[in-house]
């Protein structure tokens, strides 16, 4: 008999995260990277954006980031809130 496939890996905790962006944003709209804290944040066409959209993003603009980790520094951006 054969052995049971292994189960699927667990599906990745969202984490948010809030600070001011450090340094510059790069990248085009919609798909830009930033440093925030200890992560590089990544923004896609999937990413809703309140309070703006990424053309406010900026250095030292407060964000609120909500994501899930694509490794240990690196945060896939599923919402940015920008504070203005």
């Amino acid at each position: 008999m054969p052995a049971p496939p292994p189960p699927p890996p667990p599906a990745p905790t969202p984490i948010e995260t809030t600070g001011r962006i450090e340094g510059r944003v790069d990248g085009t709209c919609p798909s830009v990277r930033f440093v925030l804290k200890t992560y590089t944040v990544v923004t896609s066409s999937a990413t809703d954006f309140s309070g703006g959209n990424c053309r406010d993003l900026r250095d030292d603009r407060q964000v609120t980031v909500t994501g899930v980790l694509e490794s240990a520094t690196t945060l896939r951006a599923t919402k940015v809130a920008i504070k203005k």
